[in-house]
């Protein structure tokens, strides 16, 4: 990575990959780390999971398949209120509304205690093999994560994923990253 990379440069590079597949490409890719996520240890043995409803049309990586494949699990999905992020249980596709980012969360919203959720699903633009993402700028994945227990999981395409990218102190890093071609754990330390 160059040194005059930082976090906003790096999110238009990677906003940049998004728009170039083309659809079936977009398609494909998400289905692959899809499969890959569902074959996952930490998922397959999760009671409960915090999934996101992606933003297709931002090109954000399509998770829908998981709501079908986790039928048997407690789904639930992240509603945004101020400053703070917490889970609700996922009801149907039906029970969803735009947040005020455009964001679509379940519209009857019931706070579920973090440390019931085995593992959390977070959405990234890019991410390092240690396990930093590049999120969309906005810190409610890292403030939800820095008292949390449980896995985190990110599903971020091969070409999004760099050895290094730049991190603050209140970063926190995913346990595992799963892409079109692998799902390996990361070597990170609690930043800070």
């Amino acid at each position: 990575m160059k040194r005059n990379d930082s976090k906003s440069a790096l999110r238009v590079r990677f906003r940049a990959y998004r728009w170039a597949l083309c659809e079936s490409e977009y398609r494909a890719r998400g289905q692959t780390i899809c499969n890959r996520l569902v074959g996952l240890p930490a998922i397959e043995e999760a009671r409960s999971i915090l999934l996101y409803w992606p933003r297709i049309r931002s090109r954000e990586i399509d998770i829908r398949p998981l709501f079908a494949a986790m039928r048997a699990k407690h789904i639930l999905l992240p509603v945004v209120e101020g400053s703070t992020m917490f889970a609700t249980p996922f009801v149907s596709e039906q029970d969803l509304m735009p947040n005020q980012f455009g964001i679509l969360e379940p519209v009857i919203k019931k706070r579920v205690a973090g440390e019931t959720i085995d593992v959390i699903v977070v959405p990234a633009l890019g991410a390092d093999r240690r396990g930093f993402r590049i999120g969309y700028g906005g810190g409610y994945y890292d403030r939800y994560l820095a008292d949390r227990s449980g896995t985190f999981v990110c599903p971020v395409f091969d070409a999004c994923v760099l050895q290094a990218v730049p991190i603050a102190p209140h970063d926190i890093a995913v346990h595992s990253l799963v892409t079109e071609t692998t799902a390996y754990s990361s070597t990170a330390l609690p930043a800070g």
